[in-house]
């Protein structure tokens, strides 16, 4: 209960700090929580099914219920993410120090051959996702997988399809596009 209070007073903290601070970084920093949120309660999902211990479960149930807090608080606060997120849509591009791209989905690194590049998106797609899905279609969680993820060799898994205009990002070799949708 206790770690339950910190979290929600230290985002409510950073909601009123994101509100204010010009060039958005700690709304960056919340939005890429949100996507680390999921693939931290996707890992402790997978552990919990091949090792069902109390400890695993109740470790998945508090990382269920923190990803769902932070969608919810997101959603609450459209005018600051949402805006944000619309910005960023309209320049092309993600105003972030770190990384271009971010894990998307869990994915067990210690298993061989595994092509990351299946559970990574760049920033930019993962806000059209979480615009899509949490502003647009209202939905209570992100989508899991990708539709990339699925036609490279994904099983079982419900699709997601970006919007049209979404639907190409540079390949690196200079200004180039093709699809990854």
């Amino acid at each position: 209960m206790k770690y339950f209070l910190n979290l929600m007073i230290f985002l409510m903290a950073n909601s009123i700090l994101a509100q204010t601070n010009t060039d958005n970084t700690i709304v960056d920093k919340e939005l890429s929580l949100l996507i680390n949120l999921k693939c931290k309660y996707e890992k402790y999902r997978e552990i919990a099914k091949q090792n069902p211990m109390k400890k695993y479960e109740d470790k998945r149930d508090s990382l269920r219920l923190r990803y769902l807090e932070m969608i919810k608080h997101v959603k609450a606060l459209p005018k600051v993410y949402l805006t944000h997120i619309d910005k960023a849509i309209a320049d092309g591009k993600v105003n972030y120090l770190g990384t271009k791209s971010i894990i998307y989905n869990y994915v067990d690194v210690t298993t061989s051959n595994v092509d990351v590049g299946l559970y990574a998106l760049s920033r930019l797609d993962a806000y059209k996702v979480i615009k899509k899905s949490l502003f647009q279609n209202n939905d209570s969680e992100l989508p899991e997988r990708t539709e990339l993820y699925l036609r490279q060799g994904g099983k079982n898994r419900s699709k997601f399809i970006l919007p049209d205009e979404a639907n190409s990002v540079t390949n690196g070799k200079g200004g180039d596009r093709k699809p990854i949708y």
